[in-house]
């Protein structure tokens, strides 16, 4: 294939060139051959040689040209390369790393809010305590009165069970009792939210709690007196939960109160059944 291209850009040249050689022939002139002469005959020289310079160039683009259009080589060109002086590099100073500093947010402890407690003095109302400690004390005069002439009679101690406490211990423990029933019901009815029925249980129960002594002492009937103590126990719960509503304290101190009335029942029971067994 490359040899059939050659052959070809060459047939162009000889035909270029014969083209030339069939040109007619200028016949020598009889002129003086004179320096103005032979300075145009020198420039026609000139001429043609640089005409066939440029013929030439233009045979060697053509085939530069055939030869990458059928073998798809691309001719490399003479890049021109300008030569740079020497000049001294420049020395780099390596520049310090800028440690940027975390600013690291500290949670900061939130102030736990208190309710501030007013420093108010507890007001007393001296009236409503004297009056709830008369009304207890009166009760307690009262039934003091019914046992007092019968606890050392011959029936008191033939009904009396075994495992009963001596009789001076029923007084401490009746004094204890009814100072915190007194102190429980003026709390009650010192509160705003105090109602009438409040008082309505206390006086039933302070009631119940004498009518016994009557019936069991002064009657000498154990057996009434174990029906007025059931309603007693009653009573006394009832007042713990309507006391609970409206002052806790109130409630927590008619607790001892509750449970002595019950080991007076068992008491009770036991001389009023079980005589004989025991």
């Amino acid at each position: 294939m490359k040899e059939m291209v050659k052959s070809n850009i060459y047939s162009k040249i000889n035909k270029e060139t014969r083209r030339n050689k069939m040109m007619p022939v200028k016949k020598a002139s009889n002129r003086k051959i004179t320096p103005r002469r032979i300075r145009k005959i020198t420039s026609r020289k000139i001429r043609k040689v640089a005409k066939g310079e440029v013929i030439q160039k233009k045979i060697n683009r053509d085939i530069k040209k055939i030869i990458s259009e059928k073998f798809n080589k691309n001719v490399p060109k003479k890049i021109e390369v300008k030569t740079q002086k020497n000049i001294p590099e420049r020395k780099v100073i390596p520049q310090k790393k800028v440690v940027e500093k975390k600013i690291v947010s500290r949670k900061i402890p939130e102030k736990k809010i208190v309710p501030k407690v007013s420093k108010e003095r507890i007001k007393i109302n001296v009236k409503l305590l004297v009056s709830s400690y008369l009304l207890v004390s009166l009760i307690a005069i009262l039934g003091m009165f019914f046992t007092q002439s019968n606890v050392n009679t011959l029936w008191y101690n033939a009904i009396k069970p075994n495992f009963a406490p001596p009789s001076f211990v029923f007084g401490i423990v009746w004094s204890v009792l009814f100072f915190l029933i007194a102190l429980s019901l003026y709390l009650c009815l010192n509160k705003k939210n105090g109602n009438k029925l409040i008082l309505l249980l206390f006086s039933i129960n302070l009631f119940l709690n004498a009518f016994w002594s009557f019936l069991f002492f002064y009657m000498q009937n154990p057996m009434f007196a174990f029906f007025d103590l059931i309603a007693l126990w009653i009573s006394i719960i009832l007042m713990i939960f309507f006391a609970y509503k409206t002052d806790k304290l109130a409630a927590y101190l008619l607790i001892p109160y509750f449970f002595w009335i019950s080991f007076a029942g068992a008491l009770n029971y036991i001389s009023a059944f079980m005589v004989t067994l025991v």
